[in-house]
């Protein structure tokens, strides 16, 4: 990874999806990310907590999904740096076009990620063949709704003040 702000990017998993965690640094028009962890055990927030130290986490922010409130106040209280996500009607769209604007790289030993963003795709609709909705495969979405998290959300300007609300910290 080229040295600048990082940041990191969250999806929560549990039962059969994956917990997946991106950390992404940018540099001008170029997006670089590493998986730091795609893992299927069905992991507690204790033990997300837990790895992303052991992996090397050292304070940045990270960009969770937005629909697991309580998750992120979990790992808040573990010392993690939880933001809130662009969420809401056409934040997908929005992810994936933040995350296109860059010439995208993935370290050489991302291999989940570099198979999830070469199988990842729009789902065809089936009343309009030829035509696609704006949902995505979900079995090729993990690592990448987590940098999307990270992407869309983050704001070089700020990427310094960002801190978490918690009692907590």
């Amino acid at each position: 990874m080229p040295e600048g702000a990082v940041f990191y990017g969250l999806d929560y998993g549990f039962a059969s999806d994956p917990t997946a965690i991106v950390r992404n640094v940018i540099v001008g028009d170029k997006l670089y990310s590493q998986e730091i962890m795609y893992d299927r055990s069905g992991l507690t927030n204790d033990e997300i907590a837990q790895a992303m130290i052991l992996k090397g986490y050292r304070g940045e922010v990270v960009y969770a999904d937005p629909n697991e409130p309580k998750s992120a106040e979990e790992l808040r209280r573990h010392h993690i740096n939880v933001a809130e996500s662009v969420k809401g009607k056409g934040s997908v769209s929005f992810g994936i076009q933040r995350v296109n604007q860059y010439y995208q790289y993935w370290t050489a030993d991302s291999l989940n990620a570099i198979k999830e963003q070469r199988n990842y795709r729009y789902i065809e609709d089936r009343d309009h063949p030829g035509r696609f909705t704006d949902r995505t495969t979900h079995q090729w979405s993990h690592l990448m709704d987590a940098r999307r998290y990270a992407v869309a959300s983050y704001s070089p300007v700020f990427a310094g003040l960002v801190k978490a609300t918690s009692y907590y910290l």
